[in-house]
């Protein structure tokens, strides 16, 4: 069994965009794997929107 690690970073100020952009860049890392676990940190503006944060890396990690 491997283990395939991906992460990212943003600086986008928009929660939505930041979360996106940071999920699809994590996701390259996974080589077309499916994501099992997430750990998302998040600081400042990110954290007036956690909800809608979670919300986009879900939908960009998620399966189907």
């Amino acid at each position: 069994m491997s283990v395939l690690i991906g992460a990212a970073v943003s600086t986008l100020t928009d929660v939505r965009a930041a979360a996106v952009e940071a999920a699809t860049m994590a996701r390259a890392g996974l080589e077309g794997a499916a994501c099992d676990v997430t750990v998302v940190f998040a600081s400042g503006v990110h954290l007036a929107e956690p909800e809608m944060m979670l919300e986009a890396v879900d939908g960009v990690l998620s399966p189907g």
